[in-house]
């Protein structure tokens, strides 16, 4: 008897524990915008009041708007409907939405580009919570080689460690769940708050410190034999 009741309760752990990373999953849609020229200001503000009436944050509806500065698509904006699960993604907006979205903001939009849905590897990652006060973040998408996506998930642990360590930034692993570029596999975010942080960099020195003496270069070798290339932009936050 006392078996059949500590097997009953290792399988209801069991089942609260699988239960719970379903619930835990996040996605983020991101889709590429630009604002007719001259009227960045104005798509922006028109953005955010957008968001503030119908994508309210910490909800499954939740939005959020980032400026590319630097990178290929520089002067682009980025609207990001997340995080949220993917039950959320059924959720209908409704009339109202779709008709503020036309009125106030779809008028100030020169161009639509490339829409993607991304899921959140909590496990590979750290510092989640730095996103919601940093003004900036780099953003690296990555062509991964075939067949090397386990080496390169034991990669960002490793990073993840000393990103922990040096206590500074974020390190956010994103995976391409629609891909339309054979190229995206998936993207990393780094959180800074001013360019003056590049000046010196610590992140070497806490990367050996977890790892040890040496591991940083071992570390770089190793990324030239999992990764085909990488792009990048840098996005500021829009609040």
């Amino acid at each position: 008897m006392k078996k059949v009741l500590l097997l009953a309760v290792f399988a209801g752990f069991l089942s609260m524990g699988i239960s719970a990373q379903t619930a835990d999953k996040k996605v983020s849609e991101t889709s590429y915008m630009l604002a007719k020229r001259g009227q960045e200001d104005a798509f922006q503000k028109a953005v955010m009041a957008h968001n503030a009436k119908f994508h309210p944050a910490n909800t499954g509806n939740s939005a959020l708007l980032r400026k590319v500065v630097y990178g290929e698509k520089a002067g682009w904006f980025v609207w990001i409907h997340g995080p949220v699960t993917y039950a959320d993604l059924d959720i209908v907006k409704g009339q109202a939405h779709d008709d503020d979205w036309s009125n106030t903001v779809d008028p100030l939009i020169e161009e639509y580009g490339p829409i993607d849905l991304w899921e959140y590897d909590d496990a590979l990652s750290y510092g989640k919570e730095k996103m919601a006060t940093a003004k900036y973040y780099d953003a690296w998408v990555i062509d991964i080689k075939r067949g090397e996506g386990y080496r390169f998930d034991e990669m960002m642990k490793k990073l993840s460690a000393a990103v922990k360590e040096d206590g500074k930034h974020s390190n956010l692993v994103w995976w391409n769940v629609v891909r339309r570029d054979s190229k995206a596999d998936v993207s990393i975010l780094w959180t800074f708050d001013n360019f003056a942080e590049w000046d010196s960099d610590t992140l070497k020195d806490a990367y050996e410190k977890v790892n040890g003496e040496g591991s940083w270069r071992l570390f770089w070798e190793e990324w030239e034999e999992v990764v085909v290339d990488y792009t990048e932009e840098i996005r500021e936050m829009i609040r």
